[in-house]
C-alpha cells in the first residue's frame, strides 16, 4: 500500500474524558485530556544537509517543529483527538542511506517505494521511534507519477516503525504540515476515522513498553 502527495495534486483532507470524583467533596471534576504520543526521528539527507542543520535550534530544526505543530492541529480537527509528536532524534543519513538517495534517483527524482522499503529493512531493529522521516531536497516518483512532495509505503504505525519521505520546503510550513498529518492517518491500515484513532492510540502502549527495553543501536552515523 502506498500513499503519496504531489506538488499539484493533493489528496483531500478528511475532515473522553472520564468523570473523577474527588474524595473530599461532593462535586465531580473531569480529568485532563491525555494525548497520544507519536515518536518520530528525522534523518536529513546527507547529500545536502550539514550536521549543524540537525540542531534543534537550527533553521531546519525550527521548521520541523513548526510543521509538527501544524500537523497536530490538522489531526486534532480530522480525528478529534490530541496527538503530540515527540522528536527522538534529528540526524544526518548514514553513508548507506545518503548513497541510496542518489543511486535510486534520476534528475533529482527519488524512486520512493524502493527507498522506503530499504529504509524499513535497514532500520527496523535500530530505533524505537514510531516514524522515521527522511527529509530531502529531492522530489519523489513511482511507476504512476512524478513530483511527489511526501510519500508513504507502509501501514504499520504503532505496530512497527513506519518510514516516510518529505521534501524540504522552507517557504510552506502549512502545506508540509498538512502532508505530515495525512501521512500519519494513511500509515494506519484503515480509512475509517474510528479505526484510525484506535490504531494510533496503540502508540501510547507501545511506547510505554519501549521504555523498559535496552536502547538499540544509535542512528548516529559513524565517524
Amino acid at each position: 500500500m502506498k500513499v503519496f502527495f504531489g506538488m499539484l495534486v493533493l489528496a483531500p483532507l478528511i475532515f473522553c474524558l472520564d468523570a473523577q470524583r474527588m474524595p473530599s467533596g461532593p462535586k465531580e471534576k473531569r480529568s485532563r485530556k491525555v494525548g497520544t504520543k507519536i515518536t518520530i526521528a528525522y534523518l536529513l539527507d546527507g547529500n545536502e544537509f550539514k550536521i549543524e542543520d540537525a540542531a534543534r535550534n537550527s533553521t531546519v530544526g525550527k521548521w520541523l517543529n513548526n510543521i509538527q505543530e501544524k500537523a497536530q492541529e490538522e489531526l486534532r480537527k480530522d480525528l478529534h483527538m490530541e496527538i503530540k509528536f515527540k522528536i527522538m532524534d534529528i540526524n544526518i543519513t548514514d553513508d548507506d542511506l545518503t548513497h541510496k538517495i542518489t543511486y535510486w534517483s534520476s534528475d533529482r527524482l527519488l524512486h520512493a517505494s524502493t527507498y522506503l522499503n530499504h529504509l524499513k529493512k535497514s532500520y527496523q531493529n535500530r530505533v524505537n521511534s514510531d516514524i522515521i522521516c527522511v527529509l530531502t531536497n529531492y522530489t519523489m516518483y513511482d511507476e504512476d507519477l512524478v513530483g511527489y512532495l511526501a510519500y508513504i509505503e507502509h501501514q504499520t504505525l504503532c505496530q512497527s516503525m513506519v518510514p516516510i519521505l518529505l521534501t524540504y520546503n522552507p517557504g510552506d510550513v502549512s502545506q508540509t504540515g498538512k502532508f505530515l498529518s495525512e501521512l500519519v492517518k494513511k500509515s494506519t491500515s484503515s480509512k475509517e476515522v474510528k479505526l484510525q484513532k484506535r490504531a494510533i492510540r496503540k502508540c501510547n502502549t507501545k511506547n510505554e513498553k519501549v521504555t523498559n527495553i535496552k536502547s538499540r543501536k544509535s542512528m548516529r552515523p559513524s565517524i
